[in-house]
């Protein structure tokens, strides 16, 4: 059915696009964000008639005579095909050995509707599956029937002798993505987006952007409309970006944030406890379409766990050079080194939590960066301007030996190689967890439709044989998303 579904599209686009744009046209700016609350204002749409998008009658459906009140509908709905071959290098109950791969589904729709300058309702359900899983799905991350994603009311206002200044008031469920999304995100990798119920403060002038929130996660489960917010979970802070430098050929920003967590019972390093912590951050990004680009973000962890001090870290970025000639190679390296305990006895917690993270590899297997660190060489290839190849290789080791690996929900999955001494004299110098070498295609077909095309091979270090059967992992996926 969603074959099918995807070939009507796509020849509804084709036919579209050929009678509605000249062939040197040039294209109009992107109408889409990750986070779609953050999609472009449509009340261009009002005026502006030269856009002949397909799916324009439903951007701008106005309801005062002025067009300052309007609706605004917008989804996407993605399919995902995985497989796997030794998915957790080889340790997972015979249940769920996967020989023939499965199917992640989500489609996810919204309704914006903009009350004149001040007033904003946002709603957004989401509709997940996963089919022929072995096993079936796996709580919290494979599937959620039917929710209610957001649904916040906003109140906005401008300031200043030009309105150069705005303000924003935000109540309601609603999705975070802060920087690089090393600390809240919306996990868009995973098949259920993770969303809040929470207070938002915002505020935007030409320089600087400044959001306050206050907010507790949601506990997806799998039924309908059943998703409850975690009264045990809370997260608070300050983000702030002030762009330094912003021509057409470069961007630079520099970020700096605090961010508030509050768990009362989770398990770091084998001990269980209530987790308190303060995340003090900081961020640079400079960007260009052409030559250097570098991004750097440090942060740092003090509180309580378990009633015990915490002392944690993470440094991570990147830095890379596009080259100005055909296939515009760019070539770089990137980097990351979170903390893990050091000292079981020394009642001290070193143990990083990054809280609401994106993997920090791709989605062969999705690890937290909890006690890890990470060399990344990679190169990047623009084969034509819809069709992008990424190539990359991950080298992990633990940071500690006294701490072990976690996954992304930040559970541990497997103990630290200190605990195995016992059984191997050699074991507190096994620290290599492998090497993974991955291939990523990324065709924009359409302004609405985009094909993704993942291989992943993951050579198993001496650590995963030490804790696990440890067997090299291949991984791959196809996902073709159409959003609107």
């Amino acid at each position: 059915m969603y074959i099918v579904m995807y070939i009507v599209i796509l020849l509804l686009f084709t036919l579209n696009a050929a009678q509605a744009q000249p062939s040197k046209t040039i294209s109009p700016p992107p109408y889409y964000n990750i986070v779609r609350y953050n999609d472009r204002d449509f009340s261009f749409l009002r005026t502006d008639t030269s856009d002949h998008d397909f799916f324009n009658a439903l951007k701008f459906i106005p309801f005062s005579p002025q067009g300052s009140s309007y609706l605004t509908f917008g989804g996407e709905l993605r399919e995902e095909f995985r497989y796997y071959q030794n998915e957790n290098w080889g340790d997972i109950p015979t249940e769920r050995i996967d020989t023939d791969g499965f199917l992640w589904h989500r489609f996810m729709v919204h309704a914006d509707m903009r009350l004149g300058k001040h007033f904003r309702v946002f709603g957004q359900l989401k509709n997940c599956f996963v089919f022929s899983r072995a096993g079936g799905a796996r709580p919290v991350v494979d599937e959620d029937s039917l929710d209610v994603h957001q649904a916040f009311l906003e109140i906005s206002g401008e300031f200043g002798t030009r309105g150069e200044q705005a303000f924003a008031l935000r109540v309601g469920r609603q999705e975070y993505n802060f920087g690089a999304a090393r600390l809240l995100t919306m996990r868009d990798g995973i098949n259920v987006r993770q969303s809040f119920d929470a207070l938002t403060i915002k505020y935007r002038s030409p320089s600087v952007v400044a959001d306050a929130f206050i907010g507790q996660g949601l506990d997806t489960k799998r039924g309908i409309f059943d998703d409850e917010r975690m009264r045990t979970e809370t997260t608070w802070g300050l983000y702030t970006t002030t762009t330094l430098q912003q021509q057409p050929e470069r961007t630079t920003s520099i970020d700096a944030y605090y961010i508030g967590f509050e768990r009362e019972a989770w398990r770091f390093a084998g001990v269980l406890g209530k987790d308190q912590r303060h995340s003090f951050g900081g961020r640079i990004n400079s960007r260009a379409k052409e030559g250097l680009n570098a991004e750097a973000e440090a942060i740092f962890q003090t509180g309580t766990f378990a009633k015990e001090p915490i002392l944690a870290y993470l440094f991570s970025g990147s830095v890379n050079y596009t080259f100005a000639i055909p296939l515009q190679p760019a070539l770089g390296l990137g980097w990351s080194i979170a903390s893990g305990d050091q000292n079981p006895t020394d009642r001290v917690s070193n143990t990083f939590n990054p809280m609401y993270p994106k993997p920090v590899v791709t989605f062969g297997q999705a690890l937290a960066s909890t006690n890890l660190s990470i060399l990344q060489p990679f190169l990047n290839l623009s084969i034509a301007p819809p069709l992008q190849l990424q190539l990359t290789a991950y080298l992990l080791a633990l940071t500690s030996v006294q701490d072990g690996l976690y996954a992304v929900s930040t559970v541990q999955s497997r103990p630290a190689p200190a605990l195995k001494r016992q059984t191997d004299p050699n074991a507190e110098t096994k620290r290599l967890v492998g090497n993974q070498y991955s291939a990523l295609v990324t065709w924009n077909i359409q302004r609405h439709l985009r094909l993704f095309v993942e291989a992943t091979y993951f050579t198993a270090g001496e650590y995963l044989r030490l804790t696990g059967a440890g067997r090299d992992m291949l991984y791959g996926a196809v996902q073709l998303q159409l959003t609107f």
